[in-house]
């Protein structure tokens, strides 16, 4: 979502240094060649996992050090929390500009941009925050790096369903997603299913089975060859969106108007707080809806 805000700024300066401080977990989905110059990886999970945990905490600022060779102008706390605050001062920059945080510690150590309404949607919220420094036009989809599809074209879905999430709070049942492939297999598409390894994935003749087989990179070329991608409300449907996919997003306890995709056509359901709540025929009038509107290639 906040790669809208940095393309925005990309197109206003294309000449610009621009640098990002990441997590490793994340770094796949950012272009290292046409929209920034500089990545800087925080490797937590990964010394955590190696019981350095005290190096785990302080990699943050030891990236944030390293970015001082940029000498940068300005930096953009993207996260309102004391870490991203005191990494943007440790970069050097000569200007911070901070989202809105109810951090005490960080309104008092510098000047945060006022709270949104909670419908607003989080991309324009990045956006709203670089725009305190400069006028970044709006841009229709992110830029994103190019990727291709493991899967021979032979064998690739028109329709991806992404059955996991990471919090269980925002997981649809296995047993719902095993009947939406089964329905949408019966209408002649060609249906394949994507999670992090170790999730459910339902059960069903004809099912393409993906669960855990990809790097992140390999998952997005899945994703973005589709012509319609169905999941709950995480990263996967921000990806699909970006690449100009539609997508179909089954919220439960979060905000659908605030973390809705956008770049691509898209339906959000929910039903009160639980996703279980909304009903299979809901998810299969979306995804024909969204279907009768593309055509595959």
């Amino acid at each position: 979502m906040a790669s809208f805000a940095v393309s925005g700024l990309r197109t206003l300066h294309p000449d610009a240094e621009i640098g990002w401080m990441v997590d490793e977990r994340c770094q796949d989905v950012i272009d290292p060649d046409k929209l920034v110059n500089h990545l800087f990886v925080t490797k937590r999970a990964s010394l955590k996992k190696s019981g350095r945990r005290t190096a785990a905490v302080l990699d943050p600022f030891r990236q944030a050090i390293r970015s001082r060779r940029m000498r940068p102008e300005v930096a953009f706390a993207l996260q309102g929390h004391i870490k991203n605050l005191l990494a943007a001062r440790l970069s050097g920059a000569k200007e911070i500009f901070v989202m809105p945080s109810r951090d005490g510690l960080v309104r008092a150590l510098s000047r945060p941009i006022p709270e949104f309404q909670p419908e607003f949607p989080q991309r324009e919220r990045y956006i709203s925050l670089v725009r305190q420094r400069f006028q970044i036009p709006s841009v229709e989809r992110p830029i994103m790096p190019t990727v291709t599809s493991p899967i021979p074209p032979s064998n690739r879905p028109r329709v991806l369903l992404s059955v996991a999430t990471n919090s269980p709070t925002r997981d649809y049942p296995t047993e719902r997603w095993a009947w939406i492939a089964e329905a949408l297999i019966n209408a002649g598409n060609e249906v394949g299913v994507i999670g992090v390894a170790g999730s459910p994935a339902p059960k069903v003749d004809g099912l393409q089975n993906w669960v855990g087989q990809h790097s992140l990179r390999e998952t997005m070329g899945l994703i973005s060859s589709a012509q319609l991608h169905i999941g709950g409300d995480t990263g996967t449907g921000h990806i699909a969106a970006a690449y100009g996919v539609p997508t179909v997003v089954l919220f439960g306890p979060t905000n659908e108007n605030q973390y809705r995709p956008a770049g691509a056509p898209s339906v959000t359901l929910k039903s009160g707080t639980e996703p279980s709540a909304i009903e299979v025929e809901a998810v299969l009038d979306a995804a024909n809806q969204l279907l009768r509107a593309t055509s595959y290639p």
